[in-house]
């Protein structure tokens, strides 16, 4: 492999490792809150972060030398895995929470009164 392949997969890797890691952070940060506070973090946090990752893409296209396909290859199949990584949190964080919530209260066991009609 050519060096301009291993920078190429090295940088797509990495920007694709460190977007999963911005996600991973911001959803500790959202998950004990309330639920609109859960999703602005995690909406506001996958725009800034995909923001984030375009300057980056288009520094390293324009001021490395990388092999272009090799470096979009890498950072596809990382993006691609920490966002199966980010809905499965996200997911199986709120089936935690609608559980947690769902259980709620103790109901009362005690017997309804039935009308007749």
């Amino acid at each position: 492999m050519t060096p301009d392949i291993l920078l190429g997969l090295t940088l797509g890797g990495g920007i694709g490792l460190a977007n999963a890691a911005a996600s991973y952070g911001l959803y500790r940060i959202a998950r004990d809150r309330s639920d609109q506070v859960f999703y602005s973090v995690v909406l506001l946090g996958l725009v800034g972060r995909l923001g984030v990752a375009l300057v980056l893409v288009a520094l390293v296209l324009l001021l490395a030398p990388v092999h272009t396909y090799a470096f979009v290859g890498a950072l596809l199949v990382s993006v691609a895995l920490g966002l199966v990584v980010e809905t499965t949190l996200i997911y199986r964080g709120q089936m935690q929470r609608t559980t947690d919530t769902a259980s709620g209260p103790p109901v009362s066991q005690t017997p309804s009164p039935q009308t007749s009609l």
